[in-house]
């Protein structure tokens, strides 16, 4: 007579099956979204330094082209940066001085290749991108003034930029190996539970009625076959009512967990390109100036030293914002009450951000408020930012008082914010769906700027008036006996970014 196996190998078996099953298929899923994951940061960053050329490309002048082409493919991850023009195509800049002057018919391999297939009229999209191992060679059409200060001309112009992505390759298959762990030992937990359930749950009554049966005691077998069963089915129906729900709160939890994952990732994307585009137009402009064998004018300098200054601000601005975020969300956030001028504040940001920003009208008159002269100036300037970037070209700022309460709004004659996003926009990492969108902004400037207005006992709001956009900072009025505008009379606000965010 065949042995039979013991009813835990059989309920277990199916478990293990089952969770080598999910295993094989979360590889499966982990290797498709790592492949999906490479192709589109490839085809990003392709994107970036095809969209770089594109801007330098806009030059006065075919030597400050030359220059600047220079400085791209200095970068870490470029290999090769050039940009042709005219008819036939003839390279007119490129990071390799040898190539300078050549016709494009006179590459090789797959540059020959993107460089044709760009041209090709059949063709919709503006950028091409074309892979081959860790090395990808992007090629699009540049919108570009027909010719130069100089007469170089730029009609037909192309650009085309050899990356390295073997640093992508490696931090993608780094975070795949992490996940597939993880799944891993996921699967394996959830297994191992499944099967100590099934043994407390099923084989253990089932045994303690065998037991029963065999020691013959009827009035224990009754009790079983009447209760104990029943008890056991009851409790079965339990267990994977039970087991059901934390599934779906698993599912649940992994969905905002992978949300947050998305979140994390879309925001240090955005960071990483708002830090790293001024920092590459420092870096690139820096080591040009330091040169001591190139030789150029004062104009030339004096514009270079203009775009250091300019961009260097840009990053301090964001830095800002971001300790600021971050303070207050470990409470270590503070902000001082003293005496501030919001019109005097108000003129001394616009001046500050002169070059930065189109034209900005100040009116009104002064009003003494009560909060910390440093943080007035971030909500400003982070007001002021924000007009620029998503408002029409007629942005105001009005300073007036009401009600015991110092108001200073920036108003602009842009499209707005839809009803529904009017507060959404003061939620960290988000942007209003509607109007201008500037593709990888942090969206911090408005939350870290209401956090500030509601620490200094005011508040930050939004309205559509008519055909205008205003955002109006609202500060209480500083009583006469109060202390002069100083580094005195600090108070810790100590409050994170989401309590403020709801005083």
């Amino acid at each position: 007579m065949k042995r039979r196996r013991p009813l835990s190998f059989r309920l277990g078996l199916p478990i293990v099956g089952v969770a080598a099953l999910a295993i094989v298929g979360g590889m499966t899923a982990t290797s498709i979204l790592a492949g999906a994951r490479l192709k589109a940061d490839a085809e990003h960053r392709a994107a970036d330094q095809v969209v770089a050329l594109e801007t330098i490309a806009n030059v006065s002048d075919l030597a400050g082209l030359r220059r600047a082409t220079t400085a791209i493919g200095a970068g870490r991850d470029v290999s090769l940066a050039l940009v042709a023009a005219g008819d036939p195509l003839v390279i007119i800049a490129s990071s390799q001085t040898s190539l300078t002057g050549i016709g494009v018919a006179d590459l090789e391999g797959e540059l020959l290749e993107a460089a044709t297939a760009i041209q090709d009229p059949a063709r919709s999209e503006s950028v091409l991108a074309q892979r081959e191992g860790d090395d990808l060679i992007a090629a699009g059409r540049l919108r570009v003034r027909d010719t130069t200060r100089d007469g170089a001309d730029l009609s037909n112009a192309i650009g085309i930029v050899q990356l390295d992505l073997s640093s992508v390759v490696a931090e993608v298959s780094r975070d795949t190996l992490i996940l597939t762990i993880g799944e891993v030992l996921a699967v394996a937990l959830l297994a191992a539970v499944a099967i100590v359930l099934v043994r407390r749950h099923v084989v253990r009554p089932l045994h303690a009625l065998g037991e029963s049966v065999r020691a013959g005691d009827d009035s224990a077998v009754d009790s079983l076959t009447s209760i104990e069963i029943n008890e056991l089915a009851a409790k079965l129906h339990g267990a994977m009512a039970a087991r059901a729900e934390s599934e779906a709160r698993l599912a649940d939890a992994n969905e905002q967990l992978r949300g947050l994952v998305e979140s994390k990732d879309q925001f240090m994307a955005s960071v990483s390109h708002e830090l790293r585009t001024p920092l590459a137009s420092i870096i690139g402009f820096a080591d040009y100036l330091k040169d001591p064998e190139i030789e150029i004018s004062d104009d030339e300098r004096t514009s270079f030293i203009d775009t250091i200054s300019r961009e260097g601000a840009d990053v301090m601005d964001l830095i800002d914002d971001l300790l600021t975020a971050a303070r207050a969300d470990i409470d270590r956030l503070e902000v001082a009450t003293v005496r501030v001028g919001l019109l005097a504040q108000a003129r001394q940001v616009v001046e500050g951000l002169a070059g930065r920003l189109g034209e900005v009208k100040v009116i009104g008159a002064p009003v003494s408020v009560a909060g910390d002269p440093r943080r007035v100036r971030q909500v400003i300037r982070n007001l002021l930012t924000n007009a620029d970037r998503y408002g029409g070209p007629n942005v105001t700022v009005e300073v007036r008082h009401h009600g015991g309460q110092g108001l200073l709004r920036v108003q602009d004659d842009g499209l707005g914010i839809a009803l529904e996003d009017r507060e959404l926009v003061f939620e960290p990492y988000m942007q209003a769906r509607d109007g201008v969108h500037i593709p990888d902004s942090v969206g911090i400037g408005l939350p870290v700027s209401r956090t500030l207005a509601r620490l200094m006992a005011g508040d930050l709001t939004y309205a559509r008036i008519g055909d205008e956009s205003v955002f109006e900072l609202s500060l209480p009025i500083m009583e006469d006996a109060a202390p002069a505008e100083g580094p005195s009379s600090q108070t810790a606000a100590n409050l994170e970014l989401g309590a403020a965010a709801t005083s």
